[in-house]
């Protein structure tokens, strides 16, 4: 917000106006603005990066559960959330479900190492699968 009103004031002329009141040289006043453009620029730049990884993995994570589950009757993937390092996935079943390993290895082929998996189920049980490249 800031930003955009140094930049609209500065397009409008205000800082030719202002400079013209003043004896100081203009490069000054572009330096400290340029400074100010990228402080801000770079923190958008990487929580933009960051936003779209993690949207990225948690497309990946939901697929790998489904091909997980898919021979599983009656069993779905509901909601898969990144918490941190951390990938939540919400399943509904009725019956038993597959090998917790079998998640863990379609999951490691689609985020890096590092990444703990958690899964939660619909009857309120919460299973820590493994983290993704410790074996």
């Amino acid at each position: 917000m800031v930003l955009a009103g140094v930049l609209t004031y500065t397009a409008l002329g205000y800082a030719t106006e202002a400079l013209a009141r003043r004896s100081r040289p203009r490069r000054r006043h572009y330096v400290v603005l340029c400074s100010l453009i990228v402080l801000v620029a770079i923190p958008l730049a990487g929580n933009t990066v960051v936003s779209y990884l993690v949207d990225n993995w948690t497309s990946r994570v939901d697929s790998a559960a489904k091909v997980w589950l898919q021979d599983t009757p009656d069993a779905s993937v509901t909601q898969v959330e990144f918490e941190s390092r951390t990938a939540h996935v919400y399943v509904r079943y009725t019956g038993t479900l597959p090998p917790v390993s079998g998640l863990l290895e379609q999951v490691s082929e689609v985020v890096p190492d590092g990444v703990r998996v958690v899964l939660d189920t619909t009857v309120r049980q919460e299973i820590k699968v493994g983290t993704v490249g410790q074996g």
